[in-house]
């Protein structure tokens, strides 16, 4: 079973934006079932399908993951153990973790900047 949180997130956007699951699963090309497993958090939805739901909901992947975001707060430890989390997906071997790094530096003088 999944413990993403993110079924929660997509629940509530789902809502927000007037849709059934059944509306939902057609934008995504899966079906009602699938969304009901993503929403009840006993299915994580893959990395392609999470991009999918960034695109329909107009948000950014941190968002759907920890629902809206709270600006005076950017750096949280959650913030940061998704955002490795992220950029480990994007740099899977050990032999990028300079990449990993100098990315995860990036993101968090960007998150001190307010960009």
């Amino acid at each position: 079973m999944a413990d993403s949180g993110i079924g929660k997130n997509v629940k509530r956007l789902r809502l927000e934006h007037g849709m059934t699951q059944g509306e939902l699963g057609e934008k995504l090309g899966i079906d009602r079932k699938h969304v009901s497993k993503i929403e009840n958090d006993t299915m994580e939805p893959r990395r392609a399908l999470r991009d999918k739901l960034c695109d329909v909901f107009a948000i950014d992947e941190m968002t759907l993951r920890l629902g809206e975001r709270k600006e005076e707060k950017p750096q949280t430890p959650e913030h940061l153990r998704l955002l490795f989390e992220m950029i480990a997906e994007v740099f899977p071997t050990s032999s990028d973790l300079v990449q990993k790094s100098e990315v995860l530096s990036k993101v968090m003088r960007d998150l001190r900047d307010g960009k």
